[in-house]
């Protein structure tokens, strides 16, 4: 891993004045004062005592650029190939950094710059949710789709799914890097860069604080039940707390910094990602399960399937991965020409699809063969994931759209 300091950067919205640091894979930038989101678009201020694992980001690499066919972007280089259509864009003033489904798929909601937008599923724009201290860098439906969360600065806040908003956590030191919703919508869970996670009520109201990490929070969720909450830290552990925050178990192991925590569907097991190259499945006692070893570069995303039987990692070494629950490997996939950001299933399982900063997302069957290859992003794709019934994709891209993608049906 490469401990050179960026002497040159391209496309940052601010004259960079201090080492710029590649963290999470290429999504997040920390320097000794800032912390950046994709690729240099300032997100908030964060302080970083000791850094002590860093890679550069590359510096003169052009661009790719595809071809694209835009009536069927179809690429049938296995028996299994699925036709793919691009539905719609939705176009940005800014890179798209989060693009997702509404809970009943029939809405999306994108997060660019300092602006996070709610669009129905034929593409028009809703609401606008604006007037954030800086760049939304977490965004939220709630279950039941009727609100919307968002982090960005130190602040979280909840809005209606026309874009009122209705409440502000306040009382974090620094900047929010994770918020959402507990399964019942009736809690909120936030982390930041000042080590502490915080839950509130829906009206505002701190309930607990969860303290004790001794670095950046980089993600918070509950488990399934809603019992439990999960944090992951730059300090590297996971912790396991209870609602009222107190610790039950720390995860530790890991040699570089946590950079995801999960649980799996059933709330039983818990997946971390880390810059140490390897992902670990633990009992919720904390005990290790499996260590899932193979990667050649730093994971920037895990996450189970939806039975809990299977595991998706996501790499900078330019592949993505499925594992079983044992920690074997089931299948490599590859073929991508640069950082792996995102590897998620289908609601079914069935399928994996990937997005990457060679401008290109793609879908795999389990057993990792490429069933389709969506092109005609003009820049890394950040985030691609299936709406909830597995027909559609979304994806979001530095080239200041999302987009979404018609999976058409082989039968």
């Amino acid at each position: 891993m490469s401990k050179n300091l960026i002497k040159s950067q391209r496309g940052l919205d601010e004259k960079i004045t201090h080492p710029l640091y590649c963290l999470l894979g290429g999504i997040k930038f920390v320097t000794k004062q800032r912390f950046y989101l994709g690729v240099g678009i300032f997100a908030a201020s964060l302080i970083v005592s000791t850094i002590t694992e860093v890679f550069a980001l590359p510096i003169g690499n052009p661009v790719r650029t595809l071809d694209t066919n835009k009536n069927l972007l179809a690429n049938y280089l296995t028996q299994n190939a699925i036709p793919v259509s691009e539905s719609y864009k939705l176009q940005h003033p800014d890179p798209v950094i989060i693009a997702s489904f509404s809970p009943d798929g029939k809405q999306i909601l994108t997060a660019s710059g300092e602006i996070a937008r709610v669009w129905d599923h034929r593409g028009q724009l809703i609401a606008e949710l604006t007037d954030h201290p800086d760049n939304v860098i977490s965004v939220n439906f709630s279950p039941d789709g009727e609100s919307i969360l968002t982090a960005a600065g130190d602040i979280a806040r909840v809005w209606d799914s026309l874009g009122q908003l209705l409440i502000e956590l306040v009382g974090h030191q620094g900047p929010v890097l994770s918020a959402s919703f507990s399964p019942d919508g009736e809690s909120i869970l936030t982390a930041a860069g000042d080590d502490t996670a915080r839950v509130w009520d829906r009206r505002g109201n701190q309930i607990a604080e969860l303290v004790g990490h001794q670095g950046s929070i980089i993600s918070a969720s509950f488990s399934p039940d809603g019992e439990y909450i999960l944090t992951a830290s730059l300090d590297k552990t996971a912790r396991v707390w209870d609602r009222q925050g107190q610790l039950i178990a720390e995860l530790k192991g890991h040699e570089g910094w946590v950079i995801s925590a999960s649980f799996s569907p059933d709330g039983e097991h818990i997946l971390t990602a880390s810059m140490d190259k390897t992902a670990r499945v633990w009992d919720r006692r904390g005990q290790l399960v499996a260590n899932l070893t193979g990667h050649q570069g730093t994971l920037i995303s895990a996450s189970f399937s939806p039975d809990g039987n299977y595991i998706a990692t996501a790499s900078s070494d330019s592949t993505a991965r499925v594992w079983d629950l044992p920690g074997q490997v089931v299948a490599e996939l590859t073929g991508h020409q640069g950082r792996v950001y995102t590897a998620s299933f289908s609601p079914d399982g069935e399928r994996i699809v990937t997005a990457a900063d060679d401008n290109t997302a793609r879908v795999w069957d389990r057993s990792g063969q490429l069933v389709a290859d969506l092109t005609g992003h003009k820049g890394m794709v950040f985030s691609a994931s299936f709406s909830p019934d597995g027909e559609s994709i979304v994806t979001a891209s530095w080239d200041k759209t999302a987009r979404v993608w018609r999976l058409d049906s082989l039968e």
